[in-house]
């Protein structure tokens, strides 16, 4: 299937990409931020409101084990619980207000962040070379603006500002644990290496499948945007059969590689599900030994349990912090590509053209690097002429009409129009002067003659 084919070939560079160009969470942030430097300051409050507001909680686990044993030794002082409960709920609410405060903070950084991005790609995209534009499906496009950029509002407005108090959480009930008794403390440990286990298992050999699904995912999104935004055409030329199949092989090829992806990861999934909601498998059993030998109390056996389980939501919310991670890593290398691309530079001011000759001196050009598609090309088209290019599919023939229109920069070697070099004549004079209609255009959604006259919008019908 030419599908399947090509998202291998693709999946084959995203794996040999990130061989060779490493990144690291820490490195993503820092690209991130240098979309808005003025924004860091703003995120570093965010992250300690978070960290503040999840200290607060401890309050209610306390308060949680004198109530429990205060039920169970049947020592109820009602005084007590009315003010310890009181204190509980106030410092609860701090905690709501912190972390609301935190929240609001964080979206209002992404929502800047991401408003810078977009805004870099589409001026990014003006001076591209026109080539790359008119090559690739509208459909990666939206992929890329839309979708890979909003990917990046999870790690920016949850996981930047949450991670860190998700990851003190586990860390202070570790302490308080060794605080209230070493050996409990240890205990909580148990079902660590059951949790590294699900873990291996689930990323081992993992980068192809989920390349694949990412890749599939792309390729569907840019079927179903052709397929949907051209449906009159296709049934207009009664394409309709051809067109149809290819978004049926993007759909099949999509539930295929999601498939494959979760078939890997459902052992691994109840490997970590069941250990992860298992905190107290160590603390249970020593506690209440620790217990009946009298070596702690009923309220340190309380904590011993109410602890552990606290952890349960934060272990989650880390989990999902790292799925998110591998998700935008795709779309931080996508945007990256498109951001550090080549720039087709033009100048401004309009330059004298002696005449209308095309001149082609050993002129090379590859669309990927080490790939030549064109090798030390000569000839010259003199105006008032007919020159045809003859050749088989594949062999250059459209790369050299593209050239010719400044849709790229050859590689090696000048082309020169009017005794001009092509990348000293602007962009709009060249356009004047050139007409070029490939198999495969582009056209926007309003008459042949709007369409023609795009190029030159003064142009005469005669013309």
């Amino acid at each position: 299937m030419e599908i399947e084919e090509k998202i291998k070939e693709d999946v084959k560079r995203s794996i040999e990409t990130k061989k060779k160009d490493a990144i690291s969470p820490s490195l993503v942030n820092k690209w991130l931020f240098s979309f808005a430097p003025q924004l860091q300051g703003k995120m570093h409050i965010s992250i300690m409101l978070a960290c503040f507001g999840e200290s607060l909680k401890f309050t209610s686990y306390f308060f949680a084990a004198y109530v429990a044993t205060a039920v169970i030794s049947n020592h109820i002082d009602l005084q007590k619980i009315y003010l310890y409960g009181g204190l509980t709920l106030l410092a609860l609410a701090l905690q709501c207000t912190l972390t609301c405060l935190s929240s609001v903070k964080s979206h209002r950084i992404s929502f800047e962040i991401l408003r810078s991005i977009r805004e870099k790609l589409s001026e990014k995209l003006e001076r591209v070379p026109l080539g790359y534009v008119t090559s690739t499906p509208i459909g990666y496009y939206k992929a890329l603006i839309v979708d890979r950029v909003g990917s990046l509002e999870d790690w920016i407005a949850h996981v930047m500002p949450e991670l860190p108090s998700r990851l003190l959480h586990p860390i202070l009930a570790t302490i308080l644990l060794f605080v209230v008794d070493y050996r409990l403390g240890l205990a909580c440990f148990v079902s660590v290496p059951f949790i590294i286990l699900g873990f291996i298992i689930m990323y081992h050999n993992s980068d192809e499948r989920m390349y694949t699904w990412l890749n599939s995912n792309q390729d569907l999104n840019a079927r179903i945007v052709e397929y949907v935004n051209g449906i009159h055409v296709i049934k207009t030329f009664g394409q309709s059969r051809r067109s149809y199949q290819k978004f049926t092989d993007s759909v099949n090829y999509y539930f295929s590689s999601t498939l494959d992806w979760w078939k890997q990861s459902w052992i691994a999934m109840a490997i970590l599900f069941a250990f992860v909601n298992s905190p107290i498998l160590g603390t249970l059993p020593v506690g209440l030994y620790l217990y009946s030998q009298q070596i702690i109390n009923m309220w340190q056996l309380m904590l011993g349990l109410i602890l552990p389980l606290s952890i349960i939501p934060n272990a989650f919310q880390i989990m999902m912090s790292m799925e998110i991670y591998s998700s935008i890593e795709t779309g931080f290398r996508m945007i990256r590509k498109v951001l550090t691309m080549p720039e087709l530079v033009r100048p401004n001011q309009e330059v004298t053209l002696s005449d209308q000759c095309y001149r082609f001196e050993n002129v090379s050009f590859s669309y990927e690097k080490g790939i030549e598609v064109l090798h030390d090309i000569n000839f010259e088209v003199k105006p008032n002429s007919v020159f045809a290019i003859v050749g088989e599919s594949g062999s250059g023939k459209s790369t050299i009409a593209k050239l010719m229109a400044g849709f790229f920069d050859a590689n090696a070697g000048r082309i020169y129009f009017g005794d001009q070099d092509v990348k000293s004549i602007p962009t709009s004079q060249l356009m004047k002067h050139v007409a070029y209609v490939a198999q495969d255009n582009f056209l926007f959604d309003t008459s042949i003659r709007e369409n023609l006259k795009i190029a030159k919008a003064d142009a005469t019908d005669e013309e």
